[in-house]
C-alpha cells in the first residue's frame, strides 16, 4: 500500500472513530466518566480532520461544494425533523410558534441560545458552524498568501477569533446567529489540523518502539488534561482554556495515531472487521451523523428497561450504532 493510500485510509478511519464517538457521548449516561473523555476531543477532531484536508478554494467552488455538503443537510433535517416535532408537540401554529422557529434556524444553536430563549436545534448546529467556519478559514488562508510569514499570521489572526469566540459565548454567554461564536472557536482547531498535514505531523511513520512510547506519552497527557477540564461546544463549555486546548489536541493525536494502527490490520484477519467497519463508517459519516441528527433526543440512558441491563451505556451505544449505521446504509443504496 501506498503512503498516499494508507494516509486517506487512516483519515476515514479516523473520522469513523469521531462519528463513532459523537453516537456513543449521545448514548451514555450524563454521569458517565467516559462522557467526559469523549467531550474532550470528540468535536475538536470533526474540525481538526477538517483542517487536514482543507485547500484554498476558489469562493464559488467553496460555496458549491460547502452548500451541497452541508447547508442542503442541515435544511433537511431542520424541515423534516425540527418543523414535524415542532408542530406535534404545539397547541396550535401562531405568529409566536413562526417567531420562535425562525429564531431557532437562524441561531441554529445546539443548546437553549442565551439570552434569548430561543429553542435548540439540536445537532444539526455543527453543519451550520463548519460551513462558516470553512469559509471564514478560506478567507484567512487567502490572507496568508501575502505575507511570507503565512503560518505566524493566519495562526495569530485564528487564535484572536477563537478569543473572540470563547470571550462572546463563553463567558458572557451571548449566542450569536449561526453560531458563528463556536465557528470562530473551531477555526482554531481547522488551523492546527491544516498544519498538522504541511508538517506531518499526523502520518506517524516511526519505528515502533518510537511509535509506542509517542502513543503512551499522548493517552497520559490526553487523560490527565481531560480529567481537570471540560469541554462541550454545543454548550460553549469552555472549563480550564488551556487544558482544554491540550485535551482536544492530544485526543485528537491519539486518534490518529491509533487509526494509523488499524489501518495496517490485516483484512483478513478476524480484527480485520473493525478496520473495514471504521472505513465505512468514516467514508460515511456525514450521512451517519445525519440520520443520529433525528434520533438524538431518544433518551436511551434514562430508559428503565435500558438500566436495567448489564452494561446499558456499552449495550445502548452499540445498539444505537448498529441502526444508525444501517439507515445510513439503506439510504446510500437508494441513491
Amino acid at each position: 500500500m501506498t503512503a498516499t493510500k494508507q494516509r486517506i485510509e487512516w483519515l476515514d478511519i479516523a473520522k469513523g472513530i469521531a462519528c463513532l464517538t459523537v453516537i456513543i457521548g449521545h448514548t451514555i449516561s450524563y454521569d458517565s466518566p467516559f462522557r467526559q473523555l469523549i467531550f474532550s476531543f470528540h468535536m475538536p477532531l470533526f474540525f481538526i480532520l477538517s483542517g487536514y484536508t482543507f485547500r484554498i478554494k476558489p469562493w464559488r467552488e467553496l460555496l458549491h461544494s460547502s452548500v451541497r455538503r452541508l447547508v442542503i443537510p442541515y435544511l433537511c433535517i431542520y424541515f423534516i425533523y425540527h418543523i414535524t416535532m415542532s408542530l406535534v408537540t404545539s397547541d396550535r401554529i401562531s405568529l409566536t410558534w413562526a417567531y420562535q422557529n425562525i429564531m431557532t434556524f437562524l441561531f441554529a444553536s445546539g443548546t437553549t441560545v442565551l439570552p434569548f430563549g430561543f429553542a435548540a436545534v439540536g445537532m444539526p448546529w455543527f453543519l451550520v458552524s463548519l460551513f462558516f467556519c470553512k469559509l471564514i478559514f478560506n478567507a484567512i488562508l487567502r490572507f496568508g498568501e501575502s505575507h511570507s510569514d503565512s503560518r505566524i499570521s493566519t495562526g495569530l489572526i485564528s487564535t484572536i477569533l477563537a478569543l473572540s469566540g470563547y470571550i462572546v459565548g463563553g463567558v458572557l454567554h451571548f449566542y450569536l446567529p449561526f453560531s458563528l461564536d463556536i465557528s470562530f472557536v473551531a477555526v482554531l482547531f481547522m488551523w492546527f489540523g491544516y498544519n498538522a498535514r504541511t508538517k506531518e505531523l499526523f502520518f506517524v511513520d516511526q519505528s515502533p518502539r518510537r511509535f509506542w512510547f509517542t502513543f503512551l506519552v499522548v493517552i497520559s497527557i490526553w487523560l490527565v488534561s481531560a480529567r481537570f477540564s471540560y469541554l462541550e461546544l454545543a454548550a460553549r463549555r469552555y472549563d480550564s482554556v488551556l487544558l482544554t486546548l491540550i485535551a482536544a489536541l492530544s485526543g485528537t493525536l491519539m486518534v490518529c495515531m491509533l487509526s494509523s494502527l488499524v489501518s495496517k490490520i490485516k483484512q483478513s484477519s478476524f480484527l480485520g472487521i473493525f478496520r473495514v467497519f471504521l472505513n465505512f463508517v468514516g467514508r460515511n459519516s456525514m450521512s451517519i451523523f445525519c440520520t443520529h441528527s433525528m434520533d438524538y433526543v431518544i433518551p436511551w440512558a434514562s430508559l428503565a428497561a435500558v438500566r436495567s441491563l448489564p452494561f446499558p451505556n456499552g449495550i445502548t451505544s452499540c445498539v444505537r450504532i448498529l441502526y444508525n449505521t444501517v439507515f445510513a446504509k439503506l439510504i446510500l443504496a437508494l441513491k
